[in-house]
């Protein structure tokens, strides 16, 4: 998260600004300049820890509401040691339809089409 928003420009903190630049040098590995202030470099460290605390939070929440499927996931690896990947898209259809959860899934042509895969 810190070199997208560091090196890459990519938040609201910094705008488009590049902040840090990598210089490689011949058997040294490589230096990186910063161009910030401690200022600035108080207030990446803090969005880069909001950030990285919501992510957590949202995964937890993630894996506590789909606990059951996990399980049911776990029983058919310990029955048949692996799973395919429609195995566990079913299981997760068929938990999220019985607590009427909205679907997270997405179809294979859908993601093929939103990433622009070329066969």
């Amino acid at each position: 998260i810190k070199a997208m928003i560091s090196m890459y420009g990519m938040s609201e903190i910094a705008g488009l600004m590049v902040l840090e630049k990598q210089r490689n040098t011949f058997l040294s590995g490589g230096q990186t300049i910063k161009d910030y202030s401690e200022k600035m470099a108080e207030s990446l460290d803090d969005y880069v820890k909001k950030t990285l605390d919501e992510r957590y939070k949202d995964v937890k929440d993630t894996l506590n509401t789909y606990k059951g499927a996990i399980e049911t996931m776990v029983a058919a690896l310990y029955e048949e040691e692996t799973i395919e990947g429609n195995k566990v898209r079913e299981i997760i259809k068929e938990f999220e339809d019985q607590n009427s959860l909205p679907t997270r899934l997405q179809e294979l042509e859908e993601v093929k089409t939103e990433v622009k895969v070329e066969e």
